[in-house]
């Protein structure tokens, strides 16, 4: 078209349109548009549905489905439905009334409506060497009636079951029990008579103690003769074979020779007996005040000591060193006339 042309007038009833370039740009922004309103609506979807599935512990609690099991009984009605648990319930309260032991036997351990076993008390008891204290040195020190002692046949302290015995009227009282008698050669005058008199009254004495209670026999002149039954010059327990053997001991014993006091009443202590019945016929030699010192130094207090001195006729002297050494020693004495036995 030439410039002195003029510019051709649309034909009556055309539709002016959007040119070609326009239209693209128009097209592209409906599709992302189109796609992007997609997504956003496709992940909003997703969130709701995540946070549905993925609720906290306890926002939503969950529901407790359980399963009750009720007893099915036949009756002239027609079947019965009852509660298991408030049957059981029923039941046991029945068994309950019908037997009083029951609900002692459930607080204590026992089962299934059967008679309670016995208790079995013997590990909770002591045995018998703890009751008498067997001197083998073993074993936690022992409470006796003056103190708390240890060591060889520590002195015991049951407060119970001790052993009380008599020699010429002097009582002892304990679990152990040591007997301590001259045998020398003025023992055996007037036919023996002073020594078979104390051997009846040691083995009458010995007779009292049971078979819980221990003791042990000293024989003495110059040097103490301890009974051994076995190899062991321990205590031994009142048994009726240990009471048979000390009796063959007693009656081998002959009177002879001097008299010496101290070792004899020294090896007792080492036995740490209750009591100490000590018989002698000696006035001399007496023991001294270094002796009588030593003594109770050795003993502590410890043990009863018991002084009986034979003697023919009337006691002359008021006090001599066996009254000393009884008194020194928580114990008493006593004179016997030997003529009178």
């Amino acid at each position: 078209m030439s410039p002195s042309q003029p510019a051709a007038v649309p034909a009556a009833g055309t539709v002016n349109t959007v040119p070609p370039r326009d239209r693209y740009w128009l097209v592209l922004l409906e599709t992302w548009g189109l796609s992007l309103l997609f997504h956003i609506g496709l992940i909003v979807a997703l969130g709701l549905t995540w946070k549905a599935t993925a609720r906290p512990a306890g926002e939503s609690p969950e529901i407790l489905r359980t399963v009750e099991l009720v007893a099915k009984r036949e009756s002239a009605e027609g079947p019965v439905y009852v509660d298991q648990a408030a049957a059981e319930a029923q039941a046991e309260s029945a068994a309950t009334a019908s037997d009083p032991t029951a609900e002692a036997r459930a607080l204590f351990g026992g089962g299934g409506g059967a008679a309670p076993s016995p208790i079995d008390i013997s590990g909770a008891l002591p045995k018998a060497g703890e009751i008498a204290g067997l001197g083998l040195g073993s074993g936690p020190p022992m409470l006796g009636g003056s103190g708390l002692l240890d060591g060889p046949a520590g002195k015991t302290g049951i407060s119970g079951g001790r052993g009380r015995t008599k020699v010429y009227g002097l009582q002892g009282e304990g679990f152990k029990f040591v007997y301590v008698f001259d045998r020398s050669g003025s023992m055996g005058g007037s036919g023996n008579r002073a020594l078979n008199s104390a051997k009846r009254e040691l083995l009458r004495s010995v007779s009292d103690l049971g078979e819980t209670h221990q003791f042990q026999i000293i024989f003495y002149n110059e040097q103490p003769t301890i009974m051994r039954l076995g190899p062991s010059s321990q205590l031994v327990f009142g048994t009726d074979d240990n009471k048979r053997q000390a009796q063959a001991f007693v009656n081998s014993i002959a009177a002879d020779g001097a008299t010496q006091h101290e070792p004899a009443i020294r090896l007792a202590m080492q036995l740490s007996p209750d009591v100490v019945f000590f018989l002698t016929d000696a006035d001399q030699p007496e023991l001294s005040r270094a002796q009588l010192d030593r003594i109770a130094k050795m003993n502590q207090g410890r043990a009863v000591i018991n002084t009986i001195e034979f003697g023919l006729g009337p006691k002359i002297r008021k006090e001599n060193f066996l009254d000393r050494l009884a008194h020194e020693n928580g114990g008493q004495s006593v004179y016997v006339d030997i003529s009178r036995q």
